[in-house]
């Protein structure tokens, strides 16, 4: 079996409008929609890798007319989605038809108004046409609306595209004398940025694997989870990295009437979590622990807003042995004493 074969989902039920102002689409819909499955199993496999089981709120910037999208609605059909692009008829389509949020671009990310945390970010060729500074810019931009635990997976063009241009297998839109330029400076410094005519801040950018891995190594408390050369479409390479959290918590109390303790994010110290409550490996309910306690504050627990507690259902008081466990929501990290079991 391929990776592919073994990242693909069950079959997607995408709503299949297709906007007459979507240059993307070129008559052919098996490849159109190819674009979205595609990048459902590069999305697959970040989150597989970052144990990311929960996704509430997701960006796909820049979200063009849907194309991947339309796949991300149909993964996740609870989630909420941010559709954000300059081009705004682009943004309004889908913000109508894959029930989206509306968010419009800017071509420099320090403009960009986008609220955080999102739990899973999509960027597909983006990082493609931007000069390394402005590469730079956005990938910060990224960083910071990722929640904890949040994946950010994009995508990048490199050795292969460089060995098409050197070979005159296409132009992406350059002059020819702009095609011997990026693909001499790609051969030397691993990165070239050549932009296209009568716009200094939008063109080609190529980007070798090292060049890539370093800028996301700069990101604080972040790890690179792949690179995977050509893994979009068998052209552009795809690089996931995730926002890592150190949760630490403890299960004060737990009986058949309910549970409480508290949770925290240590790189977050402000910042509240969410938990959630199983009994007998059954999901009963997520709390989040907000709730301001003392002795967390005087215990250096960021501001003491840490605690939480949850009132399991009646029917746990049946006598019987229950195991309880709580652990960090969407996460397999489990507080300290917990699982633990009780009886009535």
């Amino acid at each position: 079996m391929t990776l592919d074969a073994s990242l693909d989902d069950q079959p997607l039920d995408v709503i299949r409008e297709i906007s007459p102002a979507d240059t993307m689409f070129r008559g052919d819909e098996e490849q159109y929609y190819e674009a979205g499955r595609s990048a459902l199993r590069c999305i697959r496999l970040a989150l597989l890798l970052a144990s990311n089981t929960r996704i509430r709120r997701i960006l796909d910037f820049p979200c063009g007319y849907g194309r991947v999208l339309r796949a991300l609605r149909a993964r996740f059909p609870e989630a909420e989605i941010t559709a954000c692009d300059l081009d705004r008829g682009a943004v309004d389509f889908c913000a109508r038809t894959f029930d989206a949020l509306a968010a419009y671009s800017d071509p420099h990310a320090e403009r960009i108004a986008l609220a955080g945390s999102f739990d899973l970010i999509w960027v597909g060729s983006l990082f493609t046409h931007l000069p390394p500074d402005a590469w730079r810019s956005f990938l910060r931009l990224f960083h910071s609306l990722l929640a904890a635990d949040g994946v950010l997976v994009l995508t990048a063009e490199g050795r292969f595209v460089a060995d098409q241009l050197r070979l005159g297998r296409g132009r992406l839109g350059l002059a020819p004398g702009g095609v011997s330029r990026i693909v001499a400076a790609y051969a030397q410094d691993g990165f070239a940025f050549e932009a296209f005519e009568g716009n200094r801040e939008y063109g080609c950018f190529l980007s070798s694997p090292s060049w890539v891995c370093s800028q996301i190594e700069r990101l604080a408390h972040t790890r690179l989870l792949y690179f995977h050369e050509r893994g979009w479409m068998g052209r552009q390479d795809v690089i996931a990295c995730v926002r890592d959290a150190q949760y630490v918590g403890f299960l004060d109390r737990a009986d058949v009437s309910g549970v409480s303790g508290w949770a925290w994010d240590a790189l977050r110290p402000e910042s509240a979590v969410v938990v959630e409550v199983l009994v007998d490996g059954t999901l009963r309910g997520t709390v989040e622990a907000d709730k301001y306690r003392q002795d967390l504050l005087a215990a250096g627990i960021g501001d003491g807003n840490h605690g939480f507690s949850f009132r399991l259902p009646a029917e746990t008081g049946d006598g019987r042995e229950h195991q309880i466990h709580v652990r960090i929501s969407g996460t397999t990290v489990g507080l300290r004493r917990s699982p633990r079991t009780v009886r009535e």
